[in-house]
Order: structure tokens, then sequence, then C-alpha cells
């Protein structure tokens, strides 16, 4: 975060949770992106330009349903408690959770 929002959130009395600055043990999109690199692998071979990575990306997108991000959702609390146990290091949070909600797709 900048010093300038920095200063403008201490002088706007904001609350800011102490975070660790890069932790994809409590970043949901981590794993999002991971399901799109792994479909991506499946048809890499196919793509011959950028805007058939875009279209594909697109694609893959669009297969997340609502269930697999809610389940991404509901482990936020066990995300937290692996974060905090490791005292802000990085964990081996069970990733797979939510596996199957996007295989089935």
């Amino acid at each position: 975060m900048s010093e300038r929002a920095k200063d403008w959130k201490n002088q706007n009395n904001i609350p800011c949770l102490d975070w660790p600055s890069q932790s994809p043990d409590l970043n949901l999109i981590e794993n999002v992106w991971r399901m799109i690199k792994i479909r991506l692998a499946r048809v890499q071979h196919k793509i011959k330009t950028k805007q058939e990575l875009i279209d594909n990306v697109m694609t893959i997108w669009a297969l997340f349903t609502l269930g697999y991000i809610q389940c991404l959702y509901n482990t936020i609390p066990d995300r937290l408690q692996a974060v905090i146990k490791a005292k802000g290091h990085a964990t081996k949070y069970e990733k797979f959770r939510c596996l199957l909600q996007i295989v089935l797709t």
C-alpha cells in the first residue's frame, strides 16, 4: 500500500488487519488462478494466438460455479487458523477441499 493511502487511512481512523504481504493461503483467487492454469495446460497445444488464449481463459472462467466460490469462501476460517498457527508463515493448508466442485463441471 502506498504511503499516501496509509496516511489517508490513518487520518480517517480506518482500522486495518495485520496481514501478511504475500499470503496465497489467505488469497482465494490463487486457487482460481491455479485451476485456470491446470485447465489451460490441457489445451495449450491448441492455442496459437493471443485471442485464442483470451477465449480459452474466458471459457474456463465461465465454468467456475457459485458452489466452488462458496466452498473457497467457507475455508477462510480454517485458512486463518492455519496462518495464525504458522505465525504468519506459509502453511500446508489443504487446498484441495473445493477441488471436487470444479472437477465435476
